[in-house]
């Protein structure tokens, strides 16, 4: 099948019209030449940097990924937020070694927030690093002591060291209060349901494993 030719001239706006409609159509090597036109066109467009570096990343070109989220981070004026943009592309490509540097850098920002600690924390918790983990919680609650994703993780922390009835304990003292992210909202259900049926009360479990289930619902289409 014959590729359509790529735009010669033009805007900005129609590179990028044509790099979303190479995208639709899943011809990747046009998207990334029209990106790579659009990024010469704007260099100081730290939008198209990110997509050319998520990009690079799916292609395994993690030097070049690189390259274009370090550029985007130099023309970024509020840094935390491009380095939380630039961990979520990293998350994307599914390249650990990327995320925690990124995420490292976002924690010595003199802005971190409590979202870029808990991050960096379910990424050591998956790692089984879990002392650093903690710290991380520990650092996200003095930012927020109302974090819920922080007491969330707090709690399977707890489950993990054996300590069921304080896991129990911080998500009681969370879990039935109004929490805007329903998936973190519906995970603490899930995480109550686990903790209570270790616990042998069979019923409370299935009980709290409905009421995860009462809120994924609207989400299900």
């Amino acid at each position: 099948m014959k590729r359509p030719s790529l735009i010669v001239g033009g805007s900005l706006t129609q590179r990028l019209q044509a790099a979303e409609a190479a995208r639709q159509r899943k011809d990747f090597q046009a998207c990334l030449e029209m990106l790579q036109d659009a990024s010469r066109l704007a260099p100081a467009n730290s939008g198209i940097l990110l997509q050319l570096g998520q990009f690079y990343g799916f292609r395994y070109d993690y030097a070049a990924a690189e390259d274009c989220f370090e550029q985007a981070l130099r023309l970024a004026h509020h840094k935390s937020e491009m380095l939380m943009a630039i961990t979520d592309h990293c998350h994307i490509f599914r390249n650990p070694d990327m995320v925690e540097r990124y995420l490292r850098l976002a924690l010595e920002q003199p802005d971190v927030t409590p979202q870029a600690c808990i991050k960096l924390a379910e990424l050591y918790e998956r790692l089984s690093r879990l002392p650093e983990a903690a710290q991380l919680v520990e650092r996200a609650l003095t930012l927020n002591p109302a974090y819920p994703a922080a007491l969330l993780v707090r709690v399977r922390l707890e489950r993990l060291a054996g300590r069921l009835e304080t896991a129990e304990h911080v998500l009681r003292s969370f879990i039935s209060k109004p929490i805007p992210d329903i998936w973190i909202h519906a995970r603490a259900w899930y995480e109550l349901a686990t903790i209570l049926d270790r616990q042998g009360r069979f019923d409370d479990a299935m009980t709290a494993f409905l009421e995860a289930k009462i809120l994924l619902r609207p989400q299900a289409p």
